[in-house]
């Protein structure tokens, strides 16, 4: 009975969480590792921080490293907004999905 509640209450959960992602292209140079976030400054001077990345890019930089401060590059990254409809609250997260250094 035990484990049908638990069951229960976890698809309840997940029917009313909805995810919405989308995938974006910026330049951005990179500003550095801090505090487990990836930050980028784009073209308008607004600052970008990314919450992951994914394995394909880490293998390509390693951005915890001081390398890479101030280097230019086209940055792929998905946005997903998590939105839970009964609490009517949402956490947006960004994750580096791809890297290149920009000419």
């Amino acid at each position: 009975m035990k484990t049908l509640f638990i069951a229960l209450i976890s698809l309840f959960t997940i029917i009313s969480a909805k995810t919405i992602q989308e995938t974006q292209v910026i330049t951005a140079k990179y500003l550095g590792f801090k505090q487990g976030s990836y930050s980028f400054e784009d073209e308008n001077e607004e600052v970008i921080n990314f919450d992951s990345i994914y394995d394909l890019a880490e293998q390509k930089f390693n951005l915890e490293s001081e390398d890479y401060i101030n280097k230019t590059f086209i940055v792929t990254y998905e946005t997903s907004i998590e939105e839970n409809e009964e609490s009517e609250e949402s956490f947006e997260s960004k994750s580096i999905s791809d890297l290149e250094l920009s000419k």
